[in-house]
């Protein structure tokens, strides 16, 4: 055999190695991108304290730059809200997504966002713009539907050695 198709064997089989170790069983087998997954994250988070914690850290800091946003009599929508519980933070948030599930209340892709141009105080992501297709497209959106001093909150993860790896052999992306 090829030393070159056997190299490639062995990474293949450590990658799956490394999924395996990493995923949890109730993720196995279902597709990263399937409305039920945000079910499967939701239960994951649940369960996690660490996770828990982690989600407070972030959404404190959603809140933090959010009392300082002017424009209070403005909405605020979090764009991709997935599994996400922000609502307990900021109450009155308009959660958007892909799918329609009863948490959320606008069915939107970023790309092409519903909002009338200056009517949101702030857009919240967590973890959503390396997800986008046309992120550029999605700034575009996020420019019209804010007013002058708006907030566009992003919390996206490092680009460090190990987010790299991770994403390259472990992590599904849709590219």
């Amino acid at each position: 055999m090829h030393p070159d198709i056997e190299k490639q064997r062995f990474r293949n089989r450590l990658i799956a190695l490394w999924r395996r170790l990493l995923t949890p069983p109730s993720a196995c087998g279902v597709d990263i991108n399937a409305p039920e997954m945000v079910d499967i994250h939701r239960r994951i988070i649940a369960q996690n304290p660490l996770l828990q914690k982690v989600y407070r850290q972030w959404y404190g800091e959603f809140t933090a730059c959010l009392r300082q946003a002017p424009h209070p009599n403005l909405s605020v929508a979090e764009v991709g809200s997935g599994a996400g519980h922000f609502e307990r933070y900021w109450p009155g948030v308009i959660k958007t997504d892909l799918f329609c599930r009863s948490d959320i209340r606008v069915v939107v892709s970023a790309e092409s966002l519903c909002f009338k141009s200056g009517s949101l105080r702030a857009l919240c992501l967590l973890g959503v713009l390396h997800h986008l297709r046309e992120p550029l497209r999605f700034l575009k959106e996020a420019e019209r539907c804010l007013p002058p001093g708006g907030r566009l909150i992003l919390i996206e993860p490092s680009n460090s050695v190990l987010h790299k790896f991770l994403c390259k052999y472990v992590h599904q992306h849709e590219f």
